[in-house]
């Protein structure tokens, strides 16, 4: 925190600019008592539709905070701004709470295109930039920059490690999008993985959206009669995949990644066979750390949290914890207190790898019989 006094119009200028009115911890009279939370989403433009999980996420953390803190009321204060969904806006947001507002830290996007443009003015201004998703591994080993969820690459080595430790196959086969960018990174770090256990492929298949015959694909596949099979692509794609898999002949179980626990796929799965996916958050996870921040949510917003507003709650709830690291005295360096301490998210204790990417048990759940489970948990370490 920077010893600075801000003038009353200045304090009623920063709440002016705050997006959501509560997140304005009310004037401060000594500016030097304040901890600042930059806060950049996308209010408008067209990623609006998810940026409001995130948004509420968030928060959610500061209300929380303020409950279990009523002392800090005043001494933190979470300043928002709208990034339009653009690059330049992002740029123009993030200039402005760093230049003028003079935040302490960063909350970036869900979006990897704007944290590009974000950790330009983490460097600049060296401010810590903590990012809800950054899924490009070019945010990796940055001095400021630190991610919640793993980068597709990371996500790729779960993916084989599950099937490798937790299943216990040595063969898979692989069907990807190959038009992705994140698929090919998902499929590098699952090849990765798959080669250090001395693993084999049955076979690998290309998909593309909008693909009319799938029957000749499967019926490839099938002769290769494989223990389980990897989707690599768009989840939407997972349950007419799954289905037309079905219809000709293939009865392996398959594997996916994030974001496969839409509802569609929930729905056919009492008609196809068992579906595995990695998953950051899903509000059906049993862990009572979970459960705990799903009832909050609920409570506070009547709806269920989806993975974006995890995000988002996590982010700030850590950022939050950094500040309580501040008050005892060991460090006011941000980095190094990132760097060096655990923080209790919404899967109990985790701490960043070297690489700055959040470790804690990411659960693997199972679709079967129109019921999800959780399998397994996996810390992918450095």
């Amino acid at each position: 925190m920077k010893g600075r006094i801000l003038s009353r119009a200045r304090t009623m200028f920063m709440c002016v600019l705050c997006t959501f009115g509560s997140f304005c911890g009310g004037r401060v009279e000594a500016a030097g008592e304040t901890f600042r939370i930059g806060f950049i989403y996308s209010k408008t433009g067209r990623l609006a539709p998810y940026a409001k999980s995130v948004s509420q996420g968030a928060k959610l953390a500061l209300q929380l905070f303020r409950a279990e803190y009523p002392q800090y009321i005043q001494s933190v204060q979470m300043i928002a701004a709208d990034d339009e969904s653009s690059a330049s806006g992002a740029t123009k947001a993030g200039t402005r709470l760093l230049s003028k507002q003079e935040v302490d830290i960063l909350v970036g996007s869900f979006s990897n295109t704007l944290n590009y443009h974000l950790l330009a003015l983490s460097k600049q201004y060296r401010i810590p930039l903590l990012m809800p998703r950054a899924t490009d591994e070019m945010f990796l080993n940055q001095a400021l920059a630190f991610s919640i969820t793993p980068d597709d690459k990371r996500q790729g080595r779960m993916l084989a490690q599950f099937i490798l430790k937790h299943l216990k196959l040595k063969q898979a086969s692989l069907l990807i999008e190959t038009d992705r960018l994140d698929t090919n990174r998902l499929l590098a770090g699952f090849q990765e993985e798959w080669a250090h256990d001395g693993a084999s492929l049955l076979g690998q298949w290309d998909f593309k959206p909008g693909q009319a015959a799938l029957g000749p694909l499967f019926h490839d596949m099938a002769t290769q009669k494989p223990p389980i099979i990897v989707f690599l692509g768009a989840a939407q794609h997972a349950p007419l995949i799954l289905d037309r898999a079905k219809q000709n002949g293939i009865q392996a179980p398959w594997l996916g990644g994030d974001a496969w626990d839409n509802e569609s796929l929930l729905a056919l799965a009492p008609e196809l066979p068992s579906a595995f996916f990695f998953s950051y958050f899903h509000k059906l996870d049993p862990q009572s750390s979970v459960q705990s921040f799903v009832q909050a949510y609920y409570d506070a917003y009547n709806a269920f949290p989806d993975q974006l507003a995890a995000e988002g709650f996590e982010a700030t709830k850590i950022a939050l914890e950094a500040f309580l690291i501040q008050q005892k005295g060991e460090s006011q360096d941000l980095r190094k207190i990132l760097e060096t301490n655990s923080f209790q998210g919404i899967f109990g204790n985790a701490h960043f790898a070297a690489d700055h990417t959040l470790l804690h048990a990411h659960p693997f759940f199972r679709a079967q019989d129109g019921k999800l489970r959780v399998l397994n948990r996996i810390t992918l370490q450095d």
